[in-house]
């Protein structure tokens, strides 16, 4: 009688967790490329995939090169779900001016860090800086380089201010540019 109520209480819980793993992984998706065009449903050319403790930041192209865009994945027991992304549009015109892209993503529902990235097209720019208004944080981004292109990123969490610096400089530590940009948290 006691094993009886034993292998019934297991059966109910191996329901109940089949049942929870069903319902919670039934809209992620089996492949990276897969979850990524559920929500842009056009070619893809993934350019980078930075690993996380939140999960993967995936830098991607979807219109001839011309755009960049960005995805916060979750990845959880071999499946992948978009938390959230975001596009630019031409970035030609932005890395003719600037020498390279900038966005900014906020802390969003609890998910992932806030974060700005981008991609940089001047050879000359090895270092970019990103500083409050009053220069009292200043951190380094990420550079990384690839094949074809180089990405960035920094990790904006010991941010307080809305209104930064984001510097370019060159290896013998010349500034390149300094753009003024405000984030919304």
């Amino acid at each position: 009688m006691k094993k009886k109520k034993i292998i019934i209480v297991l059966v109910i819980i191996i329901l109940f967790l089949s049942s929870f793993f069903i319902i919670k992984y039934s809209s992620w998706s089996n492949t990276l490329n897969d979850a990524l065009s559920k929500s842009h449903p056009n070619n893809l050319n993934i350019i980078y995939k930075e690993i996380t403790k939140e999960g993967l930041i995936v830098f991607y192209q979807q219109f001839n090169g011309k755009d960049l865009s960005i995805a916060f994945v979750k990845n959880e027991l071999s499946r992948y779900k978009v938390s959230y992304s975001g596009t630019q549009g031409d970035i030609d015109t932005m890395l003719n001016k600037f020498g390279f892209t900038f966005m900014f993503f906020p802390h969003k529902n609890g998910v992932f860090f806030p974060v700005y990235l981008g991609i940089i097209s001047n050879p000359e720019i090895v270092q970019i800086k990103v500083s409050d208004k009053n220069g009292k944080i200043i951190k380094d981004a990420k550079i990384n380089n690839l094949k074809n292109y180089r990405v960035w990123t920094l990790d904006m969490s010991d941010f307080k201010e809305t209104e930064v610096y984001i510097t370019a400089y060159s290896d013998n530590k010349t500034e390149i540019i300094k753009i003024e940009d405000t984030v919304v948290y």
